[in-house]
């Protein structure tokens, strides 16, 4: 599958899953595909827009049936994040893993600032607690 057709599937699986229509999306792809393949002639007026639909199609429907394509996570903070804030962490854990990220907002008023996030097994922490912890342990190996 090309790059661009991953892309265009995985942002139009992400809408469908933010609006619950996944099914009623795939449907439609279908149908638009068909519909170019029925009109010859619109083919052309539309090559430079479409030309990797049918790829974007078939990316969409393996993501759609790849129900691991959607991963959960925690993200920690001594604060609520805002909605931006939550979707600004999710887009780039999408982006860093290549699926589709859900994070669930957790206060930790232990971190001080800053946010943990926790995906299955992997941790990316940016607390303030652990850059203290951090500058403690050198302080500690640093030799007068």
């Amino acid at each position: 599958m090309s790059k661009p057709a991953t892309l265009n599937s995985k942002a139009l699986l992400e809408l469908g899953l933010d609006a619950s229509l996944l099914e009623d999306m795939g449907t439609d792809l279908e149908a638009l595909k068909q519909l170019i393949k029925d009109n010859p002639n619109m083919g052309p007026i539309l090559a430079d827009h479409i030309k990797h639909l049918e790829s974007i199609v078939t990316a969409y429907r393996h993501s759609v049936d790849s129900p691991a394509e959607v991963i959960e996570g925690t993200v920690a903070s001594a604060v609520e994040l805002t909605p931006e804030q939550l979707a600004s962490l999710t887009k780039i854990f999408s982006e860093k893993t290549n699926k589709i990220v859900a994070l669930e907002n957790k206060i930790d008023k232990t971190l001080i600032g800053g946010y943990r996030v926790r995906i299955g097994d992997a941790v990316y922490d940016n607390s303030i607690k652990l850059q203290i912890q951090q500058i403690k342990k050198q302080l500690l190996n640093v030799e007068l």
